[in-house]
């Protein structure tokens, strides 16, 4: 059905006269860029005054318009808040969902299903469409999101990001072919630096053992295997959804440790010190470990990528933030990665 909620209908003042219809809709609905309010107009999703226009429509000051979509249901199968404090929800969300919508006729988002939860979330970010989502994590992996409940908290939270000042770690099932006779660490990369891939000085980190009962089920354990740290500057590759090492690209770093291998797959855990748009994916199909599923960076395509945000904590001297986990989903290792005896259960 279509939505006539008072969210999606604006009128047009006088300093919208003689404007663009999709300039009008990018103005007056912060949660709609204009790109996304030409391509509503192109499907006929945009009325003025009760009538479907184009985009290249001229307006008049008073005119009624309204996006006439479909909302939808604020349920996201598999979702769940994993704890509230008192300025952020942490929320796990399943693989194939966006963090929030880009479109308002698109499938809810972890944003919808939060905020259904928590109606505070909701305006808290300077952008409404982002829904409180202190930071995004792709439409393939799952794992931890936090919204912020106040926008102190969101305009804080993403200034502790920018500064490094957040704890970020991953687990990734990743395809190396050879396996177990595959070398590690890996070899430099034809071209690369001795400096973008170095052995990592500091120990695995203490909170692995809470992956303890999920390696115990795989074929391989390797405790001792040293840790990596991968500081290959990544920028957009010439097919330019994806990202590449360039000798000019932004510093990214990047560290990895194996925690078991079967024949032709290994599980990693990977705690990033930067953010860059797909820096796990790159780093790790840059050292011939693409991830399990994702056929941008090099396997082949598969029923989800296996990628899944493990920990996240701000670290803030004035309002500590306690570490928070989300298990890895049932599904996350494929069945033949796992050994004879083992019971699969979320890790």
């Amino acid at each position: 059905m279509n939505s006539m909620d008072e969210s999606l209908r604006r009128f047009a003042l006088a300093e919208d006269a003689g404007a663009r219809l999709d300039v009008v809709v990018g103005r007056r609905f912060p949660s709609i860029s204009r790109r996304v309010a030409r391509r509503l107009a192109l499907e006929g999703k945009v009325q003025v005054d009760g009538i479907g226009r184009p985009p290249s429509t001229r307006l008049q000051e008073g005119q009624l318009i309204s996006i006439c979509v479909s909302v939808g249901s604020r349920t996201v199968r598999g979702a769940a808040i994993l704890k509230v404090t008192e300025r952020f929800v942490y929320a796990l969300k399943p693989e194939g969902v966006h963090t929030h919508r880009f479109r308002p006729d698109e499938a809810a988002s972890l944003a919808d299903f939060v905020a259904s939860a928590h109606p505070e979330c909701a305006g808290t970010s300077k952008t409404a469409r982002e829904g409180g989502a202190v930071h995004r994590l792709d439409f393939g992996t799952s794992g931890l999101v936090a919204f912020a409940r106040t926008p102190e908290a969101w305009s804080h939270g993403r200034d502790l990001f920018s500064c490094g000042r957040v704890t970020k770690q991953y687990l990734a099932v990743c395809a190396i072919t050879g396996t177990p006779h595959h070398p590690w660490p890996p070899p430099l990369p034809a071209g690369a630096f001795d400096a973008w891939l170095q052995p990592a000085p500091d120990p695995r980190p203490p909170e692995l053992s809470r992956c303890a009962p999920l390696v115990q089920q795989l074929a391989h354990p390797t405790p001792h295997l040293p840790r990596l740290h991968l500081r290959a500057p990544l920028g957009t590759a010439e097919e330019r959804k994806k990202m590449a090492v360039r000798l000019d690209g932004q510093r990214a770093s990047t560290v990895v440790s194996m925690l078991a291998h079967a024949t032709d797959a290994a599980l990693f855990h990977v705690q990033i010190q930067t953010g860059l748009r797909h820096q796990i994916r790159a780093h790790l199909s840059w050292i011939g470990a693409p991830i399990l599923g994702d056929a941008l960076y090099g396997d082949a395509e598969g029923e989800r990528l296996h990628l899944h945000s493990w920990m996240l904590q701000f670290h803030d001297d004035d309002h500590p933030e306690p570490p928070v986990f989300a298990p890895a989903p049932a599904d996350f290792v494929p069945a033949h990665f796992l050994g004879p005896d083992a019971d699969p259960k979320p890790g």
